[in-house]
């Protein structure tokens, strides 16, 4: 991996391989408030040349704004239309030195009207409706460009800046390390002039010169600007708060990366104590090969459930103050989890099936166990072999390796994955629980149901 140079270089197409390809979520951030353009469907290109003044100003400002071209660049174009906008895109030829425009609309002719610019350097993939990015691509944008079209030549002014901030790691050479907790661009829907943004743990090799490649993004909450680090060969995870200017738009940055020897600035970060209405509850990390997070050191219990929901609210079958709570829906779950933020002011849900799976294996200290914890079930589980068929108080066997109670039998517990079938939405439980054979109860056994089904095997258990 090589550390990007402050020259502007020509933007590659590539084949996009399947370990780049990430799931983005919908639209972040819509870069017009006009109407798009029409559906694919309709889309009829037209062609003109281009005059293109204007130049890209790199981050930090280090050297000299620049307006020289290599082949094949491009720029994409917005050009605004009444109350429409007309998408297009300028490929540079370098040989005959002309900007070579297609675009899908038609242009108003004659006056000069506003357009937005867009290039990409290093985009991973371009069709002529999307542009794929990733961690890696720097954005250079002007939503305040102009055009003025005549005689079928399209002259365009415009000032290219960086739209995210740009950071690298220092630390050991030819060390990996993973880090989380910054944005980044990973489409650009040309069609309706969007971007969608995604989160990804993001892996750093750090090269001979001691730095990693730069990585281009944005804090999701840029009042509280958090970065994430994960050891995975100790298995310990960091938190770094930074300053205000920390991946500010157009500005370079670096963090040293944190170690067992030196962490100085860092949080070390295992678990997390949460107290709501006078009962403490215990949050503790995962770290997986996923970005990490938190899991409940136990199932809800009532005495919980109780203090979030109202002392008289207890629908379990079998009563006891720290006894995990049962007989609850996924749709219960959700209602409780929404007034356990609202008194909280924290963001807590439930574990998806993937990190409720990684949270079961023990997470990167896993020693592959049978059940969550122990190749015995009877030392982690209650099932119907040792329960008398009733739930238990959570704590009373041994915990799993990131110290998890209970994940392969006392109740179900209902995760977050949904999916529509038919017309119902259902949701998924996963573990097993007191009323089933032990064979039931290995750490990735799990079904689903109606999420608005109450479930006497079924309740919760937090992530964060």
């Amino acid at each position: 991996m090589k550390t990007f140079k402050n020259t502007i270089v020509a933007m590659s197409v590539l084949a996009v391989a399947s370990m780049l390809t990430t799931a983005c979520n919908s639209s972040d951030e819509v870069m017009a408030e006009v109407n798009s353009n029409p559906s694919v469907e309709e889309r009829v290109p037209h062609y003109a040349t281009m005059q293109f003044e204007g130049n890209i100003t790199p981050f930090d400002a280090t050297r000299a704004t620049t307006a020289t071209w290599n082949d094949g660049d491009k720029i994409y174009l917005q050009f605004t239309v009444g109350n429409s906008l007309v998408d297009g895109a300028a490929i540079y030829n370098a040989t005959t030195q002309e900007w070579n425009v297609e675009y899908y609309g038609t242009l108003t002719a004659g006056t000069e009207t506003k357009c937005e610019a867009y290039y990409f350097e290093n985009a991973v993939e371009a069709t002529h409706t999307s542009v794929t990015l990733n961690e890696f691509t720097a954005i250079y944008a002007d939503k305040s460009a102009t055009y003025l079209m005549e005689n079928n030549v399209i002259k365009v002014t415009a000032s290219l800046i960086p739209m995210t901030g740009r950071i690298r790691m220092k630390g050991d050479t030819s060390e990996e390390y993973r880090f989380s907790g910054i944005n980044h661009y990973c489409t650009y829907n040309i069609v309706d002039n969007n971007f969608a943004s995604t989160q990804t743990n993001h892996v750093v090799s750090v090269e001979s010169d001691g730095y990693s490649a730069y990585y281009y993004g944005f804090f999701p909450n840029e009042a509280k600007k958090e970065i994430f680090f994960d050891d995975t060969q100790y298995c310990v995870s960091y938190a770094k708060a930074l300053g205000e200017q920390a991946l500010a738009v157009g500005r370079s940055g670096y963090l040293n990366a944190p170690s067992m020897d030196n962490r100085s600035g860092w949080e070390v970060l295992q678990f997390k104590d949460v107290t709501v209405s006078n009962v403490t509850f215990r949050m503790i990390r995962v770290i997986d090969d996923m970005p990490s997070f938190y899991i409940g050191e136990t199932e809800v219990t009532q005495e919980l459930w109780k203090a979030v929901m109202g002392s008289s609210n207890n629908p379990s079958t079998f009563e006891g103050v720290n006894m995990p709570v049962n007989n609850v829906s996924w749709n219960d779950c959700q209602t409780f989890i929404a007034k356990l933020n609202a008194k909280t002011g924290m963001k807590f849900r439930l574990p998806s099936l993937t990190e409720w799976l990684a949270a079961s294996k023990g997470g990167c200290i896993s020693q592959g166990y049978t059940y969550s914890g122990s190749n015995t079930h009877g030392d982690v589980a209650w099932t119907s072999s040792n329960s008398s068929y009733e739930t238990h108080s959570v704590k009373q066997l041994l915990p799993n390796e990131i110290g998890a109670y209970d994940m392969s039998g006392n109740v179900e517990e209902w995760v977050n994955d949904t999916y529509m079938n038919n017309g119902y939405l259902y949701g998924y439980t996963a573990g097993g629980y007191y009323y089933t054979s032990y064979s039931n109860c290995y750490k990735g056994a799990y079904r689903s149901g109606f999420t608005d089904n109450i479930n006497s095997y079924a309740g919760l258990r937090l992530a964060l």
